[in-house]
């Protein structure tokens, strides 16, 4: 099409394979209605916008996405069905900043998610946050919804040069990028712990999700986790060496949870 499309209807529309192609002004796609794909959307050209025009788009257990791009993604939430890693194909602002989440049990898991390209601070103070944390991302954040029963999740989200405010302590090696969280019940941001992947750009770490979540990036001051060390090989079988899991200066932590994921994600303990 030449023009924006529209995306209506008062029943959902049920698509396997969706190709979009618009190269009109953006967003191209207005979706007012609800969208579900079985199999997979193509995102090649123009944005499909449900934030302003209240349409759902729901990604069915095995469905997925290529090609998403800054000129082709959903601005708004994504619905994702099933246990499956998913990216949610998300942005704002003419960016596509995707979140992604793994692990998650039970056939019946429901998530959403949503990216904002803003300063959260008006809404989630900065200035309420665990001492440790030195920096919290000021021009974006991700909205992840549990539509389900509570669970632990892998959660990744990503950062770029051209978005994400540089920080003079992101060269600092007395701090280092993870994801922070806003708690609601303490009513400040807490650090969730992470691993960031420099060269993808990305950081990943478990967090418990339940309801609607707020996330970001932030800088977290790691002189207190400099002395953490996992001893990760464990063999008891009865000779009294490595017989027991066992993590350096977890006193540290007094509030700590443990959780173990086998190569593929999933929980085991």
């Amino acid at each position: 099409g030449t023009s924006n499309q529209k995306l209506s209807g008062s029943n959902p529309a049920v698509f396997n394979d969706v190709l979009l192609y618009n190269q009109t002004a953006q967003p191209a796609f207005h979706l007012e209605g609800d969208m579900v794909v079985t199999r997979e959307i193509e995102f090649n050209q123009g944005v499909v916008d449900n934030e302003n025009f209240g349409g759902i788009i729901t990604f069915d257990q095995n469905a997925n996405h290529i090609n998403t791009w800054d000129g082709s993604h959903v601005d708004g939430f994504v619905n994702r069905l099933g246990n499956h890693q998913f990216n949610f194909p998300i942005g704002n602002e003419g960016f596509y900043r995707r979140s992604s989440i793994n692990g998650m049990s039970g056939d019946n898991s429901q998530f959403a998610s949503k990216f904002i390209f803003e300063n959260s601070n008006s809404n989630f103070p900065h200035q309420q946050k665990q001492i440790e944390i030195d920096w919290i991302d000021n021009q974006e954040y991700w909205i992840i919804e549990n539509l389900g029963t509570t669970q632990d999740i892998i959660i990744t989200l990503t950062w770029d040069e051209v978005t994400t405010t540089p920080h003079p302590l992101i060269a600092n090696t007395n701090h280092e990028i993870q994801i922070v969280r806003w708690d609601k019940v303490q009513n400040k941001w807490v650090s969730e712990g992470g691993v960031a992947d420099k060269v993808n750009r990305t950081v990943t770490t478990t967090s418990s999700v339940s309801g609607s979540e707020i996330f970001t990036l932030g800088l977290v001051q790691k002189d207190q986790k400099d002395c953490v060390e996992v001893f990760n090989s464990v063999s008891a079988n009865g000779d009294d060496k490595n017989s027991y899991l066992h993590i350096g200066c977890l006193e540290n932590y007094p509030n700590n949870t443990i959780e173990i994921f086998n190569r593929w994600g999933v929980k085991v303990f």
